[in-house]
């Protein structure tokens, strides 16, 4: 059974439908390989560069092989250690939500050559838009349960979300990045994708619920 869904990011929704596939994640690593500890510290402000005081930091893989938080201390400084694969490292999906969650951000580690730089994490959080996504099945019937991630500007991803009862579900993304591709499945009933990149003239993602 194929699943098709709707967005909802702007004034109008886009509907797709399309082939049954496999989603396939490129940061698992391989079965069996051990496991380090690594230890992360870093620095949470406000968009207008204090201090984000109770701030939330959240450590994560796509596939859960990751699901670390931590809260910002009064200075917007947090500590932590999170044990994966080395080789997922330069995975690692940051999300941190403002402690009012008005304020947000994503992102991944540093990279500088062959090295992963995880001390003195800075972390700028701006303010947040909403996209929704419906999914449904090829009757056109909601699929509760559904799970979903979301593709903003490369490598930045939201990953870890599941539709309502209604097959509806809300997420939350920086104000500086732009939904590239939605991919939505669930296991026994399929796979649905949708590529939603605007040109860099049109600003109509602009527009998307505050």
């Amino acid at each position: 059974m194929n699943l098709r869904f709707s967005i909802a990011f702007v004034a109008t929704t886009v509907f797709a439908s399309f082939l049954l596939c496999a989603p396939v994640f490129a940061d698992s690593p391989a079965a069996g390989a051990d496991l380090i500890s690594v230890e992360v510290t870093g620095r949470v402000v406000s968009s207008d560069g204090i201090p984000a005081s109770g701030a939330s930091v959240h450590f994560g893989l796509s596939k859960g092989k990751l699901d670390e938080k931590v809260t910002a201390d009064d200075d917007g400084k947090f500590r932590l250690s999170i044990k994966l694969n080395q080789a997922a490292l330069p995975a690692v999906i940051i999300r941190s939500e403002s402690a009012n969650g008005k304020q947000l951000a994503v992102g991944r580690f540093t990279v500088e050559g062959e090295s992963v730089i995880t001390d003195d994490v800075e972390i700028k959080l701006l303010a947040g838009k909403t996209g929704s996504v419906r999914v449904l099945d090829a009757g056109g019937v909601p699929v509760a349960g559904a799970k979903f991630a979301v593709q903003l500007e490369w490598p930045n991803t939201m990953s870890g979300l599941r539709t309502d009862e209604d097959g509806i579900a809300t997420f939350r993304y920086p104000e500086n990045e732009r939904v590239q591709t939605v991919v939505a499945w669930k296991d026994g009933m399929g796979l649905d994708y949708r590529v939603y990149a605007l040109s860099r003239q049109q600003r109509s993602d602009a527009m998307a619920k505050n």
